[in-house]
């Protein structure tokens, strides 16, 4: 279960396969007293293309682990409003935006996974499991 933490009742996002997915946006559809949201112009396309990745494109065998995760979260396509996002001078100043760090959470193993930096500059993770 996914959760959207606003003021209020958080919205609840069920799994697809197992799989939550987010972007920056509010999408909960449950969600009791919804605050209004502003979301940045890439942030439906990310989770579309998130959602693809995971659902559409994976082989049905397809192992899904941290390393295959963190590809996923590498990706490029639409740049310069991709998942793995650059420092764009060309955009306005408003929309510059680059990824600083990536999570993997593997909830079964109460393990998170973060990878400073972008996913597709650095292999550098620091992993915890809670016990």
């Amino acid at each position: 279960m996914g959760l959207e933490v606003q003021p209020g009742e958080p919205g609840r996002i069920a799994p697809r396969d197992g799989i939550v997915t987010h972007t920056n946006h509010f999408y909960a559809d449950n969600t009791p007293c919804p605050v209004q949201d502003f979301p940045r112009i890439d942030s439906h396309p990310r989770l579309c293309r998130l959602d693809a990745l995971l659902h559409d494109e994976l082989a049905p065998d397809a192992r899904l682990d941290e390393a295959s995760l963190f590809d996923i979260l590498s990706d490029h396509q639409g740049a310069p409003l991709s998942i793995c996002r650059h420092f764009n001078p060309d955009q306005p100043a408003e929309e510059r935006m680059e990824t600083l760090f990536s999570v993997v959470m593997n909830l079964s193993e109460r393990r998170l996974t973060l990878r400073h930096g972008k996913p597709c500059e650095s292999d550098d993770s620091l992993s915890v499991t809670l016990s």
